[in-house]
């Protein structure tokens, strides 16, 4: 969020803080569903179908923000990092 948005009222600071996490969403599904071939192809495209669809990010920004307000920090990685890695941790 931009000190600009801020000034410009809530309205701009929320459609733009709405932008950011919606822009980190995507980046991470991405990552977690990413184009295969052969057997599960059908079912990876139907996946990202129902998830990657525009106007579906609004639950994930809430839940990112309910994080972030109650300073919630991922747990240290074991043996294997986690696929929730790709994640940007919510400063």
């Amino acid at each position: 969020m931009t000190i600009e948005s801020m000034e410009a009222g809530p309205e701009a600071a929320l459609m733009e803080a709405l932008a950011e996490r919606a822009q980190q969403i995507e980046t991470c599904l991405e990552s977690l569903l990413p184009l295969e071939a052969g057997l599960e192809a059908r079912l990876i495209d139907a996946m990202r179908y129902a998830t990657l669809g525009g106007g579906k990010r609004l639950r994930g920004f809430l839940v990112m923000e309910w994080l972030r307000c109650s300073r919630w920090r991922p747990p240290v990685p074991r043996a294997s990092p986690p696929r929730w890695k790709c994640c940007t941790p919510i400063r």
